[in-house]
C-alpha cells in the first residue's frame, strides 16, 4: 500500500501464488475404458471422476483511487494472472 500526490492518490499492489493439490475433476471415459485412477464412473454418461491433480496460479494486482484535483476523482484496477495445470492424471 502507498500514497502519491500528497496522499491524494492511494494504491495497493499485490502479488500472489496459489498452489492447489489433490484437485478433483471429471473427464470423458477414453476408448480403452475407465482408467485405474478413477474414483467413480458413469458409464452411461461416458464420464468418470478422479483426484490427484495439481493446479497453480500466480499473478499481480494493482488497485488505485483518489482525488487528483478538486474536480477529478480516479479509480482503477488491473490484474494479470497466469493459471496452469501442473499435473493432471486424466491428461498425462
Amino acid at each position: 500500500k502507498g500514497d502519491l500526490l500528497g496522499s491524494r492518490l492511494g494504491f495497493t499492489l499485490s502479488a500472489f501464488q496459489i498452489r492447489k493439490s489433490d484437485v478433483y475433476g471429471w473427464a470423458d471415459i477414453p476408448e480403452g475404458g475407465v482408467p485405474a485412477h478413477a474414483i467413480s464412473a458413469d458409464t452411461l454418461g461416458g464420464w468418470y471422476t478422479y483426484g490427484g491433480a495439481t493446479h497453480r496460479s500466480r499473478g499481480v494486482e494493482l488497485d488505485f483511487n483518489g482525488r487528483v484535483s478538486d474536480r477529478l476523482l480516479v479509480t482503477g484496477a488491473a490484474a494479470v494472472t497466469d493459471a496452469r495445470i501442473v499435473d493432471d492424471p486424466a491428461y498425462a
